[in-house]
């Protein structure tokens, strides 16, 4: 599933089952459970999830771009959505117990990569920050209050993260169309415009895909 694929899918839910019903649910004060089973119908539950745990393995991007399209329908039902993408993916991130691992296998999550990140260093035992690093080799450990630790948290937490996307303008010769393909499957195109000698694109692209085009400037 592409980012494309999954807000067709989103409006497809919305048009069908949410915007049908949202007003009769809002004055009934009702929790739309067609809601929740089209969008698990859809791929969607899972967007976030990793493609090797029967996810879309998708981003931030798509599961922003989702909930825009569903809130335009029932903003009731974006926020349940919003709420199961974010537990989903603390139980992704956190599972260390066999009971959190069942509920991810039974949801289709995966692993991902993680952070484990120590609050409260402030108040807590020192012997028991000393058990918790042993447990968990390559924690952070911060003070939310008094702000130790933060800056090695934002280190870290950016030389933990994939290269951003750029932004890129160019002019695509029609014999590369599989350059602008790829832009609207791997990133987000904002402008498209058909000219003489090739196709003006604009975008956010991922860094080795930018590299390709930036060969094609606009004159």
């Amino acid at each position: 599933m592409q980012i494309e694929d999954a807000v067709a899918r989103a409006k497809k839910v919305a048009d069908e089952t949410l915007a049908p019903a949202a007003a009769k649910n809002d004055k009934e004060g009702r929790f739309s459970t067609e809601a929740v089973t089209a969008l698990g119908s859809a791929g969607l539950l899972g967007l976030v999830v990793p493609k090797d745990a029967g996810g879309a393995g998708l981003g931030p991007r798509a599961f922003s771009r989702v909930t825009a399209q569903l809130a335009e329908a029932d903003a009731s039902v974006a926020m349940v959505y919003m709420m199961h993408v974010a537990a989903t993916m603390c139980l992704v991130t956190g599972a260390k117990t066999p009971a959190a691992k069942a509920v991810l296998a039974e949801i289709g999550a995966g692993k991902v990569p993680e952070l484990v990140v120590i609050n409260k260093i402030d108040a807590a035992d020192p012997v028991a920050l000393k058990a918790l690093l042993l447990r968990e080799r390559g924690a952070v450990l911060v003070s939310a209050k008094t702000g130790e630790g933060l800056a090695e948290l934002r280190e870290a937490i950016e030389e933990a993260l994939p290269e951003r996307d750029r932004a890129v303008r160019v002019s695509v010769p029609y014999s590369r169309g599989d350059l602008v393909a790829r832009a609207h499957a791997a990133g987000e195109v904002t402008r498209v415009e058909h000219g003489p000698d090739g196709t003006l694109l604009e975008a956010r692209v991922p860094p080795e895909l930018a590299a390709e085009l930036e060969r094609f400037p606009v004159a």
